[in-house]
């Protein structure tokens, strides 16, 4: 089975609109949709805060679980920023003082990966602007 998420963040309470990560997603998807190689695509638009783009990666993950899977694809297209040796992915509920918020989120998203997968192919994309941060 192969699987792909892919998240696109525009709009920032707290940061700069990206207008391009509208375009950047529908683009992936349109692509994704040609290729016809993927059995399901887990699409994230919208501009999501944290714990939405948690809830559907959760129930995306819960779907597959008992699957194998073989190559798996996530997309993300909007801010990013570095503290120190971490990386967040940044929601548009971001909000500096409470990073640990995103950084969750990632170290959520990693768990479900690896509960996911056995053996697989990983691509990770990562498009946006610069670093809000």
């Amino acid at each position: 089975m192969n699987l792909a998420i892919i998240i696109g963040v525009s709009q920032y309470d707290n940061g700069n609109t990206l207008i391009a990560c509208d375009n950047d997603i529908k683009i992936m998807k349109n692509i994704s949709d040609k290729l016809n190689k993927f059995d399901d695509i887990c699409y994230i638009s919208n501009s999501p805060k944290a714990y939405e783009a948690k809830q559907l990666i959760t129930e995306f993950v819960n779907k597959h679980q008992d699957q194998v899977i073989e190559e798996f694809v996530f997309y993300f297209s909007g801010h990013g920023a570095r503290y120190n040796d971490d990386f967040f992915y940044i929601f548009k509920d971001f909000i500096e003082e409470k990073k640990e918020t995103t950084k969750s989120l990632l170290h959520f998203f990693c768990f479900c990966l690896f509960y996911l997968l056995d053996y697989f192919l990983l691509y990770i994309l990562l498009f946006g602007g610069d670093s809000l941060f």
